[in-house]
C-alpha cells in the first residue's frame, strides 16, 4: 500500500503521534484501528492526526472570547483507561485570542497538566460513521490552564499573564464522530470534536468569573505514512 488528533483553546494545533491504541473490547462498537487493511495486518505504526479546516472550526470559546492556535493540533494516543477507550493527550502551541476583528489578539500559552481527553467508545450510527461521548480526565488536582499575556505574539508571548483560565476535569462534556474516509492507496479517519460543556475559572486582570458551558470544536484527520487508519467493529 502506497501511503505518503495542537488544543483544546483548546485550538487548533497538532501532529499526532499514536501507539499501543488498539482496543479490544467485547461489544459491537467502534475501535480505531491501524494496519494493511486489505492483509488484515494490525500493526501501529507511525500514526498520527493533524487539524483541518477554517480557523472557526477549530476554536475554544469561553467567557465570551475564542482563542485559536496556529499550528496542526498535535495529538498522543494511548490505550490507557477501559479497553473500550481512547485516551488522548493535545498539546497545543502558538495559541492567541481572536479580538472583534476575528483576528490575531494576545497570545495565550496553553498547559495541559496531564489532563487527557477519553474518547469513550462510540457505536457506528450509519455505514463507515461512527460516534461517541467525550470525557476530561486530569491528575488529581490538575486542570488545563491557559494563560493570556499582554504582549508579543503567538510565537513570542511577552510581557505579564493578564488572565488565567483554568478547566476541570469532567464527564460527557461533548460527542466525537469520526468518518472512515476509504480510497485506493489511501485509508484514514476524519474527526470532528465538540465539547459544549467544559468547566472552567478565570482570575487576573480580566476579573473572576465561572462557567459551565465552556466550547471546544476541532476537525481532526487521523492517518498514517505507512498503514491505513479506520474505525471498525471488533
Amino acid at each position: 500500500m502506497i501511503r505518503n488528533l495542537r488544543a483544546l483553546g483548546f485550538a487548533a494545533a497538532a501532529t499526532m503521534t499514536m501507539s499501543a491504541i488498539f482496543v479490544s473490547g467485547a461489544t459491537a462498537q467502534g475501535v480505531l484501528t491501524a494496519g494493511d487493511k486489505a492483509m488484515k495486518k494490525h500493526t501501529v505504526s507511525g500514526v498520527y492526526a493533524k487539524s483541518y479546516g477554517t480557523f472557526k472550526e477549530n476554536l475554544f470559546t469561553a467567557f465570551g472570547q475564542s482563542t485559536h492556535c496556529t499550528e496542526d493540533e498535535i495529538f498522543s494516543f494511548t490505550a490507557s483507561g477501559t479497553d473500550t477507550s481512547l485516551a488522548v493527550s493535545p498539546r497545543y502551541d502558538d495559541c492567541f485570542v481572536l479580538d472583534e476583528n476575528e483576528e490575531e489578539g494576545l497570545p495565550v500559552e496553553v498547559t495541559m497538566n496531564g489532563c487527557e481527553y477519553l474518547f469513550n467508545e462510540p457505536e457506528e450510527v450509519e455505514a463507515e460513521t461512527f460516534e461517541g461521548t467525550v470525557d476530561l480526565e486530569c491528575p488529581e488536582g490538575e486542570a488545563i490552564e491557559f494563560e493570556v499575556y499582554s504582549a508579543g505574539n503567538h510565537e513570542f508571548p511577552m510581557g505579564i499573564v493578564v488572565c488565567t483560565q483554568t478547566y476541570e476535569p469532567a464527564k460527557g462534556l461533548g460527542t466525537f464522530k469520526t468518518h472512515n474516509k476509504v480510497v485506493p492507496g489511501w485509508d484514514d479517519v476524519t474527526a470532528t470534536l465538540k465539547a459544549q460543556k467544559v468547566k472552567g475559572k478565570k482570575h487576573g486582570l480580566c476579573g473572576s468569573a465561572e462557567t459551565e458551558s465552556a466550547e471546544y470544536v476541532t476537525k481532526l484527520t487521523v492517518t498514517s505514512d505507512t498503514d491505513d487508519v479506520w474505525y471498525s467493529k471488533p
